[in-house]
This record gives structure tokens, sequence and C-alpha cells, in this order.
């Protein structure tokens, strides 16, 4: 258990910034160790997670005499005689050398990054890694934003709705399991949209768009229509 955002407060706009978590994720990524992304309502942070020996020094015993070279009592140098010198079997046997033993193993957490100020309007309530271990998706209710974890700093918008030109609000994003240039995304108009990156950036135009219709519509039917969540069959790619 580790402590991944603290309460803000956003000076420009007198809001308190709360830690509430929003979403977590695992990020695969082929080095020693796991990676975690969380994220609150405006800033995401990427963590390291691994396990680390605790060790500690080897206790020498304070009555082993440390052995130096014989000296007369006239001079203060060593005798040049061959009984003042040591044999190589009997320094390297009385030398002692300090040891480093374990203990125990912890576990440890260290923030890698953190992308912030990337959703200034709206909270985010979607986080998604793809496939590829370098790249992810934050999504709020106008947009959706692709990172890279290795530039906190930089986010390429790929679906903005603007309030001017629709109602339509995204209300979840998630990356294809596999493949790392198609993601989705679902709204609040019932629609569940499938995009594809190698065919365009701007993803506003989907590839493939899918609504469910009811056969009757009641004062109900837009609250109901609304997606609040995708995830793609974990057996088969092509199904969600």
């Amino acid at each position: 258990e580790f402590q991944s955002h603290e309460q803000e407060f956003d000076c420009l706009r007198s809001v308190e910034i709360s830690e509430k978590i929003k979403k977590i994720c695992w990020l695969s990524q082929p080095c020693s160790g796991k990676y975690l992304l969380s994220t609150n309502d405006k800033t995401i942070k990427l963590w390291k997670i691994y396990q680390k020996e605790v060790k500690v020094v080897e206790e020498i015993d304070s009555q082993q005499q440390q052995l130096s070279p014989s000296r007369s009592p006239s001079s203060p140098y060593p005798q040049s005689s061959s009984s003042s010198s040591f044999s190589s079997s009997t320094s390297t046997s009385s030398v002692h050398f300090p040891k480093l033993i374990p203990i125990q193993t912890e576990t440890v957490t260290k923030p890698k990054a953190i992308f912030a100020n990337a959703h200034p309007q709206f909270p985010i309530h979607s986080i998604s890694p793809s496939s590829d271990g370098e790249t992810f998706i934050s999504a709020d209710t106008s947009r959706i934003l692709l990172w890279n974890v290795n530039y906190s700093s930089l986010a390429t918008e790929i679906v903005y709705f603007s309030a001017e030109e629709t109602d339509e609000e995204i209300r979840t994003a998630i990356f294809h399991p596999k493949n790392c240039s198609q993601f989705a995304f679902g709204t609040d108009c019932g629609f569940v949209n499938i995009c594809d990156l190698r065919k365009r950036l701007n993803c506003n135009s989907p590839t493939h768009c899918f609504k469910y219709e009811e056969p009757s519509r009641t004062i109900f039917t837009d609250i109901l229509a609304s997606i609040s969540d995708i995830k793609w069959s974990p057996t088969n790619d092509r199904q969600l």
C-alpha cells in the first residue's frame, strides 16, 4: 500500500483537486519490475513497483586483532629481516572483510513520471495502456489524448468533441488488447466508436460506429443508452 495522489488546490480556478483515485491500470514493459498508471481528476502518475533486498553489514568481532609489521625499538620503520615479513598465507587468512547479509525483501514503489495539466476543463474518467508498452490514452468528457511514457510533457489530441458543435460526451475509452493502433470509446448517446490510428490521427470520424437501438422509446431511453464502460473479450479480440 502506498500514497499515489495527495489533495491539491488549483489556484487559477480556486477549486480543490481531490486525491481520490479514478482509475488504475498495469503497463506492460519488458524490463524488470511492474509499472502502474494511476490517475485522479487531473493528474496521471506512472509508478514502478519492484522487490528489493534489504542488506546489513556483518558484525566484526571486536576482540579480533589486526596484524601489523614488527618494528624495532630504536627505528620507526619495519625491520628488513626475514623474520619480520609476513607470509601470504598468514596475511590473507588473518584479514577479515565485512560482508553484506540480506535480512528481508520489501516492496518498493518509485515514481517514474507525472502527466499533468492536459485536462484543465473536465475531470479524467478513463486511462488505458497500449499493447506496445510505451503509449496510453486518457479521456475526459470532451477529448481523448495520446501519451508516450517517455515524454510526460507532450500529449496528442486524437478525439475532440466541441460543446458548440455537439452535445455528445465521451464516457469511456480503452485500447485494443493486442493491436496498439486501435482503440474504442463510448458516448452518452449510446455510440461505440472503433478508431484506427494507422488511418488517421484525428479520430473524430471513427473507422466503425455501432449503436444499440431499442424497439420502443421511453423517457429513460437516453439515460439507459449511455455507454458507461467497454471491455474487449479476453477470448476473442474481435468482440467487445
